[in-house]
């Protein structure tokens, strides 16, 4: 019986990458000062998602429109997603973790990279050396501040880029995060909302009580925390 084996690719150590600026981006228009409250399950996994994104070479979008064009685009999704421009506190009366819709801004990092992106092997391949393309939060632009979503756009000597994210999980899962790039790109090409309908907040009820769950939302016959 023949056998074939799967090389591993020879992948990159260093994407040399340079950081040319960092700032904040904020809504453009004015949002509502308010509190969204966060679910036991969001105090438990309350840890940073990065993810990146690959885009080809395109004459008509040098890198400085794709920084322009991002950038605004970021200040209008920002309008609906008020709360992604938030931060993570703690309610001193509940003593429950909150996000405080303070329109304090998500951090915008323009970097570019000395490689072109045919260069970096299968983009789909898994290499820790992505880790450059993507920016931590944690003391952003300064100690003890820790936006809730960072986004990097890295320029390849190509002309292709890249755009990094990293978002706390308390604010998306995996189909919301999709709708949310959707909503992005869509900005970003001017034309509305992809999703053409406002987004559902549901408020939390702390005397809200069911027949299984008590009023923190656990559940007490099975001893899950939801």
């Amino acid at each position: 019986m023949e056998t074939t084996s799967q090389e591993t690719p020879i992948l990159l150590q260093d994407m040399k990458v340079t950081i040319h600026k960092t700032s904040m981006i904020f809504p453009s228009k004015l949002t509502e000062k308010k509190s969204l409250f966060l679910s036991n399950i969001d105090k438990v996994l309350n840890f940073d998602v990065k993810t990146v994104h690959f885009f080809e070479a395109n004459q008509d979008f040098p890198p400085q429109i794709v920084t322009e064009k991002l950038k605004k685009a970021l200040e209008d999704v920002l309008v609906a997603y008020d709360f992604l421009a938030g931060r993570i506190k703690m309610n001193s009366e509940t003593n429950r973790l909150e996000i405080d819709c303070n329109a304090k801004g998500v951090g915008f990092v323009v970097a570019s990279s000395k490689y072109k992106l045919d260069q970096l092997g299968n983009l789909a391949y898994p290499n820790k050396a992505f880790a450059q393309l993507v920016h931590k939060t944690k003391d952003f632009l300064k100690i003890g501040d820790i936006p809730l979503c960072v986004v990097q756009l890295t320029s390849f000597k190509c002309g292709g880029f890249s755009i990094g994210i990293t978002t706390s999980h308390a604010t998306f899962d995996g189909l919301s995060f999709k709708t949310f790039l959707d909503n992005l790109a869509s900005l970003a090409a001017n034309k509305p909302l992809a999703t053409n309908k406002p987004l559902a907040v549901i408020p939390f009820n702390e005397e809200y009580k069911d027949e299984e769950g008590t009023a923190d939302g656990s559940m007490e016959e099975d001893g899950i925390n939801a």
